[in-house]
C-alpha cells in the first residue's frame, strides 16, 4: 500500500512539474497531497511561451528520480539539481535513450520562421502578398482584386437625402391625346380600312359608311345652293329694275326678303354637313360634282396615334352613340397615384416622383395635379403624374409604385447606405488612406431615406470610401487574403 501511494504521489509530482507548479519536495514523506504555490505557480505559468511545439520551462524543478523531464519543445534551462547527482545542463539522455540537443534559443519555438517551408507546405512565402490587415487594421488590396471581388470606391460628397413616401399607382392613357372615334351619322359601313394596331396620321381615312341622312344633309345643302343663287339674281335685278321705277317698291322688298332667307338657309345646311365631319374641301366637291356620292361618309383619324380598338365590321350598322375606334398617342402618358387622406397635407404639385415598375424599369417626374377630393369608394385621392414615353415601355393598365420626395433639404456630407456597416459595435466606413490601405472609420449617423445616410461626423467630403463590397472588406479583416483562404 505504501509502495502504491508513494508510486501515485511520483505520477502527481511528475503532472505538476510538467504543468510548471512549483511543488512542495517534502510532500512525498507526508500522508497528505503537495503544498502548491498558486503565486508561483500562476506566476509561472504566465510566463511559458506558448509556441507551436510547447513550453519553455523556465523555473527550477527537484524531482525525486533525479531526471530532468523536459518533453520535445521544452528548452531545459541550465541549473537544474536532480537529488541523485545528475544535473543535466544543456541536453541529456532520457529513458528512451534520446539524446535532446540544447535549446539555446527559446524564440526558435515561439513563432515560425516563414522564410521556410511551414506546416501549411507553403516553401518562402511572403505573406505580404496575401493582404492580411496591415498592424492598424486597414486592408491591402490590390487593384486586380478589388475588380475581381467588386469592390468600388467613391469620393464623399454632400447632397440632398429627400424625405419619400411610396405609394401605389396605375399607368393610363394621356386623355389629352385619346380619342374616341364615334360616326355622327348613323350608317353601314361600306370599307373598313384601319385595324387594331395600326399607327394613323391625323385625318386618314379609317372606314367609309353609307348615310341615308348624310344623303339627306347634302341634298339640302345643294337645293339651298340652288335657291341663294336664283334668290340673289332676283334681287339683283329687282334692285336694278326699282331704280328705273320698271318695278314696284313692293316686288323689291319682296326679292330683298327671298335673298336673305336662301343666304340663311344655305347657311344652316353648310353648317350642319360641317357638323357631321364634311370639311371645306368636301363641300366644294359636293357643290362641283354633278354625281357627287350624297351617302358616302368617311371616318377620318381626329389625330395621329395607334388603333387601341376597333368596334366595327363591314357592313355593321353604326349608330352614333357607340364608338367605332379608340386612338392613343402613347408617347405621353398618366400615372394615377393613390394618396391616403393622412398624406393629403404633405404632397403637392411639382413634387418630385419617381415610377418604378415590377420589371425594374424607373422613370422620373412631377406632381401636376393632386384632386380637390376623396373617392368615397377608395377613401384616397389622386396625384398625376405625366410622364414620357417615347420607348413605350410603360403601358396603360400597369401597376407600379411610386416614391414620392417630400422634402429635400441637403446636407454636408452624405453616402450610400450600401457604405454603411457595423464594426465592433459601432457604424463604420471602410476609408481609403493615403497608402492605399482600406481602414474602418467609425462614423456618426443623421438623416437616412433607404438609399442615402447624412453623416454627421467622422468623415470629410472628398474622401473616398467603400460603397460596393463593403461587407467583403468587412469580412476580410478576420481572416487572410481573398486568395487562398488559409488563415496564417
Amino acid at each position: 500500500m505504501t509502495k502504491i501511494t508513494t508510486l501515485a504521489r511520483v505520477s502527481t509530482c511528475l503532472a505538476a512539474g510538467a504543468l510548471g507548479l512549483a511543488v512542495d519536495p517534502g510532500w512525498a514523506e507526508t500522508d497528505g497531497p503537495p503544498a502548491v504555490n498558486l503565486a508561483e505557480a500562476q506566476d509561472d505559468h504566465g510566463g511559458h511561451d506558448h509556441g507551436e511545439h510547447g513550453h519553455d520551462a523556465r523555473d527550477k524543478q527537484d524531482h525525486d528520480d533525479g531526471h530532468d523531464h523536459a518533453e520535445h519543445g521544452h528548452g531545459a534551462e541550465e541549473g537544474q539539481d536532480a537529488k541523485d547527482g545528475h544535473g543535466d545542463k544543456a541536453g541529456h539522455r532520457h529513458d528512451d535513450g534520446h539524446d535532446h540537443d540544447d535549446v539555446k534559443d527559446s524564440d526558435a519555438h515561439e513563432g515560425h520562421d516563414h522564410g521556410t517551408e511551414d506546416s501549411h507546405g507553403h516553401g518562402g512565402d511572403d505573406h505580404s502578398s496575401h493582404n492580411v490587415p496591415d498592424d492598424h487594421g486597414g486592408i491591402d488590396l490590390t487593384p486586380e482584386q478589388m475588380d475581381r471581388f467588386d469592390v468600388r470606391t467613391v469620393a464623399v460628397s454632400g447632397g440632398p437625402i429627400p424625405v419619400t413616401i411610396e405609394r401605389p399607382a396605375e399607368v393610363v392613357y394621356n386623355e389629352n391625346a385619346l380619342a374616341h372615334v364615334v360616326p355622327r351619322v348613323p350608317g353601314i359601313a361600306r370599307t373598313v380600312k384601319a385595324n387594331e394596331g395600326d399607327q394613323v396620321a391625323e385625318g386618314d381615312v379609317l372606314a367609309v359608311l353609307d348615310s341615308r341622312e348624310l344623303a339627306d344633309a347634302k341634298a339640302a345643302y345643294l337645293a339651298s345652293l340652288e335657291r341663294m343663287a336664283l334668290a340673289k339674281d332676283n334681287f339683283e335685278r329687282a334692285e336694278t329694275l326699282v331704280g328705273k321705277r320698271i318695278v314696284s317698291e313692293k316686288t323689291h322688298l319682296t326679292a330683298k326678303t327671298d335673298f336673305a332667307e336662301a343666304r340663311i338657309n344655305l347657311r344652316s345646311a353648310r353648317q350642319k354637313l360641317l357638323a357631321l365631319g364634311i370639311g371645306e374641301s368636301r363641300l366644294k366637291e359636293i357643290a362641283e360634282q354633278d354625281e357627287a356620292d350624297l351617302t358616302a361618309y368617311v371616318m377620318r383619324a381626329p389625330l395621329g396615334g395607334t388603333i387601341v380598338a376597333r368596334h366595327l365590321t363591314n357592313g355593321e350598322s353604326v349608330q352614333t352613340d357607340r364608338e367605332a375606334f379608340i386612338i392613343a398617342d402613347v408617347s405621353t402618358v398618366w400615372v394615377d397615384i393613390s394618396i391616403y387622406a393622412h398624406d393629403l397635407e404633405r404632397v403637392e404639385e411639382g413634387q418630385p416622383v419617381a415610377i418604378t415598375t415590377d420589371g425594374g424599369l424607373q422613370a422620373d417626374g412631377t406632381i401636376a395635379f393632386v384632386t380637390p377630393n376623396v373617392s368615397e369608394e377608395t377613401r384616397t385621392a389622386n396625384a398625376r403624374v405625366e410622364l414620357d414615353n417615347a420607348p413605350k415601355h410603360l403601358r396603360p393598365g400597369m401597376f407600379v409604385t411610386a416614391r414620392i420626395a417630400l422634402s429635400a433639404n441637403p446636407v454636408d456630407v452624405r453616402i450610400p447606405a450600401s457604405a454603411l456597416q457595423t464594426h465592433e459595435g459601432q457604424s463604420v466606413v471602410f476609408v481609403k488612406e493615403g497608402d492605399g490601405a482600406l481602414k474602418p472609420r467609425p462614423v456618426t449617423l443623421g438623416r437616412s431615406n433607404g438609399t442615402h445616410v447624412e453623416l454627421l461626423g467622422g468623415l470629410k467630403p472628398g474622401e473616398e470610401v467603400v460603397v460596393e463590397g463593403a461587407f467583403l472588406v468587412k469580412s476580410q479583416l478576420a481572416k487572410s487574403g481573398f486568395d487562398d483562404g488559409h488563415n496564417h
